[in-house]
């Protein structure tokens, strides 16, 4: 299952050296997935269909350079001038507000970029309270990867637990 933005220069089959039908794919503005119970969405859907029926045994979350939907995040005029989009990105304010605790200093060409990384890595935290998420990640059955894509350089990174660092995938 690979899980990223609706942003078209997104390829999610080029990006995984994949044909049709090797992947199935959810996108939507930030790759965000709402967590277990916060009403019952598409990606919710997607995400047991996936596990529970395809028995997906991977889930990747990826992120990606210059992504409009974590610009708009920390762009409050933006927000209001879209009030579905503030609603979708309501999701991802504690983001916002670690990168505005946690690196204040940042431009907003970097924050952004963070954004996109610690937004990827909070959605694998809200993959995890899906019920047939958890008990798959407990019986061995998928393994979930959060990724970050650079789309000028086309290189892709991947989040590396022991590190806790993105590392470039070869």
């Amino acid at each position: 299952m690979f899980i990223t933005c609706s942003d078209s220069r997104i390829n999610p089959y080029l990006i995984t050296n994949s044909k049709p039908g090797d992947l199935f794919v959810v996108r939507n503005a930030g790759n965000i997935i709402p967590p277990y119970g916060d009403a019952c969405t598409s990606e919710g859907a997607a995400v047991e269909l996936a596990v529970v029926e395809l028995q997906v045994e991977h889930i990747m979350v990826c992120g990606h350079s210059d992504c409009g939907a974590m610009t708009v995040l920390f762009d409050d005029e933006a927000r209001m001038k879209m009030p579905l989009v503030n609603k979708w990105l309501e999701r991802a304010n504690d983001i916002r507000q670690h990168i505005d605790e946690k690196y204040p200093d940042l431009s907003p060409a970097e924050r952004i970029t963070v954004a996109a990384k610690e937004n990827a890595l909070a959605q694998l935290e809200n993959l995890k309270t899906y019920p047939c998420v958890a008990a798959a990640l407990a019986a061995g059955k998928v393994v979930l990867t959060a990724c970050y894509y650079n789309i000028p350089t086309g290189e892709i990174f991947a989040y590396a637990p022991e590190t806790k660092c993105f590392e470039l995938l070869n």
